[in-house]
């Protein structure tokens, strides 16, 4: 199960994505042996249509289990990009695939998952 929008749904007006993402289905490829992924990723996401791309805004959440790297003692943290956002071309060299009239964004959100992954 994928992070997935239907073109056709986005024709007349707007659509909300609300729901979580199974870690396995994310596949960050993390091998920290300090942070532990366990719980799904949450997102609430707006998505519009604008004349040939789609524009992205919304709030994702990955909760994250952690071990000190001095004192190993355990804490819970979480990856939050409050104010996420993608612009994403339909047309042109960068544009999007599109499978069965519908756009895969979950590469687009393990990219800035990743990006934002505490270094250590």
């Amino acid at each position: 199960m994928s992070l997935k929008v239907n073109l056709r749904h986005l024709a007349e007006h707007g659509v909300r994505l609300e729901g979580e993402l199974p870690v396995a289905e994310l596949d960050l490829g993390v091998e920290d042996e300090l942070i532990h992924l366990k719980k799904p990723l949450h997102y609430d996401l707006s998505v519009e249509l604008l004349h040939d791309a789609l524009l992205v805004t919304g709030l994702l959440v990955l909760p994250l289990d952690c071990e000190c790297g001095r004192c190993l003692k355990k804490f819970k943290t979480e990856l939050k990009l409050a104010g996420w956002a993608a612009h994403l071309p339909l047309e042109g060299e960068e544009k999007v695939p599109v499978d069965n009239d519908c756009v895969d964004l979950t590469p687009f959100v393990r990219e800035d998952m990743l990006l934002d992954f505490p270094q250590h």
